[in-house]
């Protein structure tokens, strides 16, 4: 049995983390395969390695339930049973090329920094960039650093920095004229352990400009609201995306100096929990983030979030959000408490050459008229394997599927308390059943050890993708096909992924929260600059239309997509998804047990209908206990 390194407690076999001191295990297997730093830095809140789910609690909230056949599950990341010990979004893969980001043109904009075998040479780049940036003051530029490198934690976790491109059109395009280009800035934010009760101070050397004047209106605060609060707490489970806001704040008037960010350092699917715990510490709390899969548990509770109208927003500040994406802001009782920043959606990215010879379709346009609804799909799907003596697949994997399929549900999955099986389950089962018997789906997990040499080897020819895997997973998957690949919207809309501000009642700096929402959410100068500069795929409707306008692409995932706006068709299916205010704060646990008993049964033991949905009805209730 192996033992920590760090404090020697024995660890019993498969466990990541020290259950005494919570030092990783797998740290050398992780290093260098976290995927959400490598990509775009979009959160997903899914899109990163994250550390398992602690063993079941029956006291856990929703949300924070194991999955039935895997232990590692995280929202819209379900595991195939045959692969339990996959860490989600850290597939195993040697030898994988750099991760690229499919936003920022040329070049990764948003640095990340981790001190595991990296510090000397960014402490090198920052120091080189110093010179050329200041021009003089070198010493003090050595000295600073030397300081963050004696730090032990100067360079810890994936702080970035949001870099401005010399570009001669900046100015003119955010209507500034400014005569300082290039700002140098410095901002310390806490980062807070609350596993190890550690404080970290984490520092970056940011290289920014303004892009436009500060929203200053922080009118229409309800008396009931905090103000005056000497510390901005901003709570989140990583690091992602927390200091980049934080600084788009600072630039447009925000005071970054009072900014207390406290970072849990888990995976979107542990910080409910963690939530609940710093809740009942009292401690000070602004604003924090949530993921969709759990945060109906928060904007239900009128304790923990505050109705954003009580900081003086109106519907018409959110009229450009996509409309699925102001949905999950919305509670049940239609009070908005959330705004998030980024949109999620996702297409199907394919291998174009093989879509020809097997489809005879030569462009996207056609591909999409080949695959447009999931009988068109399943029958393409079919053909596929057919001609390839069932070699070639044309879905990644069941997974993929039902991460599509699902999300164009016509009822809730719970009504009045009871599990809600309706004639969508039967046809989506039905459907991978005939997939998975004549190879038109590949027999693989998503993030599991197979699903992404699959499309390395060519025996799978298409990905259900989402903004933040095209530079990731598809990117890798296509390593042995560069510039033969395309994307189209696929069989029906969806998401994957995205995060959500919400604000406490306790809020002592009502202001601050106003302004720090405004900026992200709400104010397309700011959100326009943070698309180029973060880079992201942000939750605004005409600032996205603009950067897919001007092709503002990165060059290298562009050229594995042959050259097509591969924006485009994702921004069609943003548009296009619809949630009919179905979402139930057991959404992802009744997701995930279907896919998982759809996988493990019907398809392979060939088991009824009747006995399948006995089955999966059981898997449920073992999680939900109140559900019949």
């Amino acid at each position: 049995m192996p033992n920590c390194i760090k404090c020697g407690a024995p660890l019993a076999p498969g466990t990541l983390f020290c259950p005494d001191c919570g030092t990783p295990v797998m740290n050398a297997q992780a290093d260098g395969a976290d995927t959400h730093s490598k990509i775009n830095l979009q959160k997903p809140g899914d899109a990163q390695a994250v550390p398992p789910q602690q063993p079941y609690d029956p006291q856990q909230q929703y949300g924070q339930y194991q999955q039935p056949y895997d232990p590692q599950q995280q929202y819209g990341q379900y595991q195939q049973p045959y692969d339990p010990q996959q860490q989600y979004g850290q597939y195993q893969q040697p030898g994988a090329p750099q991760y690229i980001d499919p936003y920022a043109p040329n070049q990764q904009q948003y640095s990340t920094y981790n001190t595991s075998g990296g510090s000397k040479r960014i402490i090198a780049g920052v120091i080189a960039a110093v010179v050329v940036l200041a021009g003089v003051g070198g010493a003090l530029g050595y000295l600073l650093l030397r300081d963050k490198k004696d730090d032990d934690s100067s360079l810890k976790g994936d702080s970035g920095v949001m870099q401005a491109f010399e570009d001669e059109d900046d100015d003119e395009e955010y209507g500034t004229e400014s005569t300082t280009r290039r700002k140098t800035t410095k901002t310390t934010t806490t980062a807070r352990n609350t596993t190890t009760t550690k404080n970290t101070q984490t520092t970056t050397e940011r290289t920014t400009e303004k892009p436009t004047e500060p929203p200053k209106n922080t009118s229409g605060i309800d008396p009931s609201v905090g103000t005056g609060g000497a510390d901005f707490t901003v709570v989140a489970w990583n690091d992602s995306d927390v200091p980049a806001l934080v600084e788009l704040w600072g630039m447009n008037g925000g005071n970054t100096g009072m900014v207390n960010f406290v970072n849990f350092q888990c995976g979107g699917g542990d910080a409910a929990e963690k939530y609940d715990n710093y809740f009942l510490t009292g401690n000070d709390l602004d604003v924090y983030f949530c993921e969709a899969d759990w945060a109906l548990k928060y904007t239900n509770d009128d304790s923990r979030t505050l109705a954003l109208d009580k900081l003086g927003f109106t519907d018409k500040d959110f009229s450009n959000m996509y409309s699925y994406t102001d949905s999950i802001g919305i509670n049940s009782a239609g009070v908005r408490k959330g705004a998030s920043w980024q949109a999620c959606p996702g297409g199907f990215a394919y291998r174009a050459d093989l879509a020809e010879q097997y489809l005879g379709v030569r462009t996207p346009e056609e591909m999409q008229a080949k695959i447009g609804d999931w009988d068109r799909f399943v029958a393409a799907a079919s053909e596929i394997a057919e001609k390839t003596d069932h070699k070639v697949a044309l879905a990644d994997s069941l997974g993929g599927m039902w991460q599509v399929f699902s999300a164009n549900r016509i009822q809730p999955w719970v009504v009045d308390g009871r599990i809600a099986v309706d004639d969508s389950c039967r046809t989506f089962a039905d459907y991978a059943r005939t997939l998975w018997n004549n190879g038109g789906v590949a027999h693989c997990g998503q993030w599991g050890t197979e699903w992404v040499p699959n499309g390395q080897s060519g025996s799978t020819m298409g990905y259900f993708a989402p903004t933040w895997g095209l530079g990731g997973f598809v990117y890798d998957a296509s390593s042995e096909s560069r510039g033969r690949w395309a994307m189209c919207q696929g069989p029906s809309p969806y998401f994957w992924g995205g995060t959500w501000m919400v604000v406490n009642p306790k809020t002592d700096n009502g202001g601050e929260a106003q302004t720090f929402i405004r900026t992200a959410a709400c104010d397309s100068d700011s959100m326009l600059y943070y698309a180029k500069y973060k880079p992201e795929y942000v939750n605004n409707v005409q600032v996205m239309e603009q950067v897919i306008r001007e092709n503002y692409l990165n060059d290298e995932v562009l050229a594995d997509f042959g050259g097509q706006n591969y924006f485009a068709p994702l921004h069609d299916n943003a548009q296009a998804i619809d949630l009919k205010g179905l979402i139930t704060p057991y959404d992802a646990l009744v997701k995930t047990c279907f896919i998982n008993v759809v996988t493990k049964y019907y398809c392979q033991d060939d088991y009824d209908w009747d006995t399948t949905e006995a089955v999966f009805r059981g898997e449920v209730r073992k999680y939900a206990f109140e559900l019949n």
